[in-house]
């Protein structure tokens, strides 16, 4: 039987809690923390953030304790167990006054909450990774939490859905995501969909066949 016992980890220079429930942070998780810091800094003036599917909560966390210029920080997840590893990592960064946590499908709790930079690292496997993924011995991290659906794409494409009823939409500077570089060209066509004007900046991952997508709005 799987424990589900906390551990620590390092992130970012800094500890964090972690069991079963959510993910064990990778280098290329940290690898964007640091593309979306160096992002988030460049922007001149008090900035409010939306952390979507944030896991334990090491994005949140670090991007409040390295941007001084967020102010608030909302992190939602679907899972209620994931957000109570969440909740424990943002007490002990005694960060409960900067980061709020939303329980709920992807953009759905933040609907009618204005916020200026969206950041979404989400499950991205498809059937194929998926199934090389449950052949990894001893693997002690929610399935769920990889899988994202027969392409992998289909919770992205479930989170661009959501921005037709976001309210403050003309507020975000810009959306950031994390996928496979074979998802590029269904980036593309969603992105040319849902936001024709904006800018796409990819960045291909050091560490994994991964791809870094800013997508600009403003």
């Amino acid at each position: 039987m799987k424990s589900n016992k906390l551990q620590t980890v390092e992130f970012y220079n800094q500890q964090f809690l972690i069991n079963n429930n959510v993910h064990k942070p990778r280098k290329s998780t940290e690898y964007a923390c640091q593309l979306m810091i160096d992002s988030i800094n460049r922007i001149n003036q008090t900035t409010t953030i939306a952390d979507i599917g944030t896991g334990s909560g090491v994005l949140a966390i670090s991007i409040a304790q390295n941007c001084p210029n967020v102010k608030q920080v909302y992190a939602t997840d679907l899972y209620k167990e994931a957000l109570e590893v969440t909740q424990i990592n943002i007490q002990k960064h005694k960060l409960r006054n900067i980061i709020s946590l939303k329980q709920g499908d992807l953009l759905k709790p933040l609907l009618n909450t204005k916020v200026d930079v969206i950041l979404a690292n989400l499950p991205f496997a498809d059937d194929i990774h998926l199934e090389k993924i449950k052949q990894i011995p001893d693997l002690n991290e929610p399935i769920v939490g990889m899988y994202g659906g027969p392409t992998g794409f289909e919770l992205y494409e479930e989170l661009f859905r959501q921005f037709n009823d976001y309210r403050y939409l003309s507020s975000v500077r810009f959306i950031w995501i994390i996928c496979y570089e074979s998802h590029l060209k269904l980036l593309r066509k969603i992105k040319k969909q849902y936001f024709p004007n904006s800018r796409l900046k990819t960045i291909k991952d050091i560490y994994k066949p991964y791809i870094h997508c800013q997508i600009k709005l403003t």
